[in-house]
């Protein structure tokens, strides 16, 4: 990844934690919910799949520092690289649990429901993600093991950060609300196949 590239993203990500962890309104930290949706993912995004240095430990750390705001970035490596991206559309695939749920809506349900949605997905893979972790140990049936990529030390960090330095509340549901906003209808076109026929294939990544 080019520096300036790199450098731009720090940036939002310092404006995204000054707004969140310091000015902690509810505005602002909506604010802070566009910069995760849109920075934020990036950093953890590239981080995750190795894409941003040569280095190992510099990935690692912008996994850890982009995901910070949502949860233990060890959740999001476990439901993208291991569940997401190996099974993609397919029922091990944790972003398609709820899809059969929905179908079974009529239209102006799933309507009204999009800004409980929007909160719920950034919930489900930020706080929620430690009773899977931590609790269940398994994350899409892909077993977590406490020893991969220091997993419990960051979780004692990420929770201490949030309880004691995090916004009240309501200000983390604006947080989820917005960025939820964002991140879902973004993230769910990985999940459409268009082309080639939909018919021919159960997933892309079978292609």
């Amino acid at each position: 990844m080019r520096l300036r590239t790199i450098f731009v993203l720090s940036s939002m990500w310092c404006l995204m934690m000054y707004l969140m962890f310091f000015v902690q309104t509810p505005l602002a930290c909506a604010a802070a919910g566009c910069i995760m949706a849109t920075a934020g993912t990036r950093l953890a995004h590239e981080g995750g799949h190795y894409q941003l240095s040569h280095k190992e430990w510099v990935n690692r750390l912008a996994l850890f520092l982009g995901y910070f705001p949502t949860g233990p970035s060890m959740a999001w490596h476990y439901r993208h690289v291991i569940s997401h991206h190996a099974h993609t559309n397919q029922e091990e695939d944790v972003d398609v649990q709820y899809i059969w749920m929905a179908d079974m809506l009529p239209g102006w349900f799933k309507v009204l429901s999009i800004p409980v949605v929007a909160a719920g997905a950034l919930f489900e893979i930020g706080p929620k993600q430690l009773l899977d972790l931590l609790v269940l140990r398994h994350i899409g049936g892909h077993r977590v093991d406490w020893r991969i990529g220091q997993l419990v030390p960051e979780i004692a960090v990420w929770l201490f950060v949030h309880l004691y330095f995090g916004p009240p509340l309501l200000s983390y549901v604006c947080f989820w609300f917005a960025a939820g906003l964002i991140f879902v209808p973004c993230s769910q076109v990985a999940h459409a196949i268009l082309f080639p026929d939909a018919q021919q294939h159960k997933s892309w990544a079978k292609m």
